[in-house]
């Protein structure tokens, strides 16, 4: 069984963890759906805790 979607604290962080690992614009976020969004976020939370 999948573990439950993490969610961010707000929509602007998240956005800003995706773009921080990814490196994406703001723009690329503006037709995302907010499930789209946090899949995305913590895709981006998964990378980066790999890193360290």
């Amino acid at each position: 069984m999948a573990e439950p979607l993490k969610i961010a604290d707000c929509v602007e962080n998240a956005i800003a963890d995706i773009a921080m690992v990814f490196h994406w614009r703001p723009d690329d976020f503006d037709q995302m759906s907010l499930l789209e969004l946090m899949e995305w976020r913590e895709k981006a939370r998964v990378r980066y805790e790999q890193q360290e």
